[in-house]
């Protein structure tokens, strides 16, 4: 393993355990499980007018994103779109199932889907980088 691809394996790491950390461990439990499992409940609400909604998808789209933009770099190649969301669905179904298991938030499939669009968004923006930076060495 080369170092810069080391770094980015820590760097990803360690932006997972933020994430989770934000995402699940940090908040309180509550009393009772909350999910929702209507499908593009909030992107409805959005084409309602609903500003807030829009601010949670985008939001939601963007948690992932940096995690996709390490993957080309942490496994030193080309990562594919369906790499990429693969890998944010796995990401963030544990996220909420750990949310769902622990009573420390909302199960949504509607977050399964928004984080898994930034993590791909992200892997093909970090692998058009890679492809762009060894063109140059």
């Amino acid at each position: 393993m080369k170092g810069f691809q080391a770094y980015a394996c820590l760097a990803a790491l360690t932006f997972l355990a933020i994430v989770y950390a934000s995402t699940v461990f940090t908040r309180n439990p509550q009393t009772d499980y909350h999910y929702n499992l209507d499908l593009f409940w909030s992107w409805r609400a959005v084409f309602r007018g609903s500003r807030e909604m829009l601010k949670e998808d985008i939001l939601n789209i963007m948690l992932l994103l940096p995690l996709g933009g390490l993957l080309p770099f942490a496994f030193d190649k080309k990562i594919r779109w369906w790499q990429g969301l693969l890998c944010g669905i796995v990401v963030s179904f544990g996220i909420e199932i750990l949310q769902l298991v622990l009573k420390r938030g909302l199960f949504e499939l509607d977050d399964i889907i928004n984080n898994s669009l930034g993590c791909m968004m992200g892997a093909v923006l970090g692998s058009v980088v890679a492809h762009l930076l060894a063109g140059k060495e």
